[in-house]
């Protein structure tokens, strides 16, 4: 949690996590660019439901399994709803917990939506992570949307 630190806390989690994640993502889509001219920004997160009842005033006892952020279709977008809806028990959102469109100082802004490149992310309900089988069955749905998606793009 990140609410309540020290300046000198704030200050090692930016440089020890913040900084490099950031700097790794740049150097990725950086060397992508000159050998792949189609290429997608998808990132992965979870949300509170906490944080989902405040932001959306959607009830905590509703809150979906999945929510997928976008500022624009895509045929990424496309597949990654298709997909995850057909997923039986697993109920999805379009930009929840949040609106992509309102917060336009996201990561996937940063790194997608502002050069150019066609972005989604996913925001997994962190009460739907409970341990082993759970991550196995998250990273299933995830793989299964993402070979469905690479397969419609070849």
């Amino acid at each position: 949690m990140n609410a309540g630190l020290s300046p000198q806390e704030r200050e090692n989690r930016i440089k020890t996590y913040y900084e490099p994640y950031h700097q790794r993502v740049d150097a990725e889509i950086a060397r992508l660019r000159p050998i792949c001219s189609n290429f997608s920004f998808f990132s992965i997160h979870t949300y509170t439901p906490t944080l989902g009842a405040k932001l959306t005033g959607v009830p905590l006892d509703r809150m979906p399994d999945i929510g997928v952020l976008f500022q624009d279709e895509s045929p990424l977008l496309s597949s990654l709803q298709k997909t995850l809806s057909t997923r039986s028990g697993v109920t999805v959102a379009p930009n929840f917990p949040y609106d992509l469109r309102q917060y336009p100082t996201s990561s996937l802004h940063a790194h997608g939506i502002n050069q150019g490149i066609p972005t989604v992310g996913i925001e997994i309900s962190i009460d739907r992570l409970h341990g082993p089988d759970d991550y196995e069955f998250w990273s299933d749905v995830l793989v299964e949307t993402l070979r469905d998606y690479i397969a419609q793009a070849t």
